[in-house]
């Protein structure tokens, strides 16, 4: 991927943590999804977000067959790292 050191600014920030972290890369089932049906996205992403909301002040969550568990970054952000099990 082609970075460029300067450009708009709006830009700046995600360049850099593209830089610092790498290009993120769906998992098989969430690129299925993206290619049957992008909108399928949206609405699975709103159930982990709500989902990520009602984990607050809790320790410790399993998923189980979470398939590529991509979407489990929407938890992990708020939270910790949960372990998931396919």
């Amino acid at each position: 991927m082609n970075l460029k050191k300067k450009g708009e600014k709006q830009y700046q920030k995600p360049i850099e943590e593209v830089r610092r972290r790498g290009v993120e890369q769906l998992g098989l089932m969430t690129t299925w999804a993206y290619l049957d049906d992008p909108k399928r996205l949206t609405f699975t992403f709103a159930r982990y977000k709500f989902v990520a909301k009602m984990l607050v002040g809790m320790d410790r969550v399993l998923e189980v067959s979470c398939g590529d568990a991509f979407r489990m970054g929407t938890v992990r952000l708020n939270h910790w790292r949960p372990p998931f099990y396919s």
